[in-house]
């Protein structure tokens, strides 16, 4: 290394972070941990709760809503969609 890079400092002292998961049950501050968290590093909240309601209202009609748990290949694809949608907007 000829000249000084903080970040690849921090990368080879394991100080930096690509993921972060903040879980917890409920009314344990976790959503608020996340929602201060976020801005500092950058990142992004996803409610998993939410994410899975809305794939629901995709598995299902209007006339016969989907009843059960969400398979776990949608909700993959969903967060992987938005990663991506994320990584275009830059």
């Amino acid at each position: 290394m000829r000249e000084w890079d903080s970040e690849q400092f921090k990368r080879h002292m394991g100080q930096s972070m690509d993921w972060c998961f903040v879980v917890g049950k409920p009314f344990s501050g976790s959503e608020d941990l996340s929602k201060a968290l976020a801005p500092m590093i950058r990142g992004k909240v996803v409610n998993m709760n939410a994410m899975g309601d809305g794939i629901k209202k995709t598995l299902g009609t209007e006339e016969e809503p989907f009843e059960g748990d969400v398979p776990i290949e949608k909700v993959e694809e969903q967060v992987l969609a938005d990663i991506a949608a994320d990584r275009a907007k830059g």
